[in-house]
């Protein structure tokens, strides 16, 4: 099944390289796996950080709302309600029966939907991480890991029997003072063990989810969401630039392929003689994310116990071999076939008039 000629998909990005790029390179699989068109919605402060390829395809148009340099989360915020208004202007020039398939939408932004709904448009939410992370921190709400006593082991059902959870895992740093000029809203940080992740509330109402992940990562993941959830799920990445799914010998530079954005005490340049210095294979590329990174001292411990301990598993090195063999043949069959059951899914909601808005 594929869609009509003029079917259109909004998606909506948050701010931040973590998630503009993955949503840009959405919008270019959406493209290639069906006879979509597609439409970014971003803050207008974002447009400069768009790679040149993708502002010219012909496929692809660009709708901008009010710049903004992180996530509006009040809707007694200006900004937010400035950028609201400018997302009707959008939707409201066009004419009923022209109106957007649907809305792919990054779970920051999930304020948006409601008015997607107003204009009969129903959502997906987007998230720009993998599964695993959203399964975990959903199963230890549902199993209240929060009340783990000194000793304990609490496995999640439905998850890995490793995907254990123990007293040590609650340990959390002091989230510090509340800042002046931000509404109080508990304490600051990431939530603890054993509370409902933030994401709950924004994807309510949603007719199903993404992940910027794929099968062959994380497939029993994927699979404990759908199921907990009752939702359709889509593994749909790693949502990488086209470059970097390119037979080539050559190593695939950030900066030749997209405005160099981010902030380092190292140039690009020395962190590459860094690695050609070192054994192929030997070095190990941890990602934090933008919330919370290891203090100094905590280093040494995260590199003896859980580096150390991940690179002597021969096992998971051999399906980290196994999967870097996959990716260098180009983007995962298993995210091609999902896209393609998404194409399916949000064709036969339309022709079947089973999409409910809330």
């Amino acid at each position: 099944m594929t869609a009509t000629a003029a079917e259109e998909i909004f998606v909506v990005t948050s701010t931040g390289s973590g998630h503009l790029f993955p949503c840009t390179e959405l919008c270019r699989r959406l493209i290639s796996s069906g006879n979509f068109k597609t439409t970014l919605l971003l803050p207008s402060n974002l447009l400069s950080s768009l790679p040149s390829s993708f502002l010219h395809h012909p496929l692809l148009t660009i709708a901008q709302i009010s710049p903004s340099d992180k996530p509006p989360m009040h809707e007694s915020d200006p900004v937010q309600q400035q950028m609201g208004r400018d997302l009707e202007a959008h939707l409201s020039i066009r004419p009923a029966d022209s109106r957007p398939l649907c809305a792919i939408v990054d779970f920051q932004m999930a304020w948006t939907k409601h008015i997607f709904w107003k204009f009969n448009v129903c959502v997906i939410s987007f998230f720009t991480f993998g599964a695993s992370a959203a399964a975990i921190k959903w199963g230890a709400w549902k199993s209240e890991a929060g009340k783990i006593v000194s000793g304990e082991v609490r496995t999640i059902a439905g998850l890995p029997e490793d995907m254990c959870i123990t007293f040590a895992d609650l340990k959390r740093r002091p989230g510090g003072p509340q800042p002046a000029d931000e509404p109080a809203q508990g304490q600051r940080g990431p939530p603890k063990p054993g509370d409902r992740p933030p994401w709950v509330p924004l994807i309510e109402g949603s007719i199903g989810l993404m992940f910027n992940t794929c099968r062959d990562m994380e497939g029993p993941f994927i699979d404990y969401i759908a199921d907990q959830l009752n939702t359709p799920v889509w593994g749909v990445g790693p949502l990488l630039p086209e470059e970097y799914w390119k037979p080539s010998d050559s190593s695939v530079i950030d900066r030749q392929i997209r405005p160099p954005k981010h902030r380092s005490d190292y140039s690009l340049d020395e962190i590459i003689q860094w690695l050609d210095l070192k054994p192929r294979g030997s070095v190990l590329y941890v990602a934090f994310g933008s919330e919370v990174g290891p203090r100094a001292e905590e280093y040494p411990q995260l590199a003896v116990e859980g580096i150390e301990k991940l690179m002597s598993d021969t096992e998971a090195r051999k399906r980290a071999v196994a999967l870097r063999a996959k990716f260098d043949c180009g983007f995962p069959p298993t995210s091609e076939s999902a896209l393609d059951n998404f194409n399916n899914f949000i064709i036969s909601q339309k022709e079947n008039h089973f999409i409910k808005m809330v």
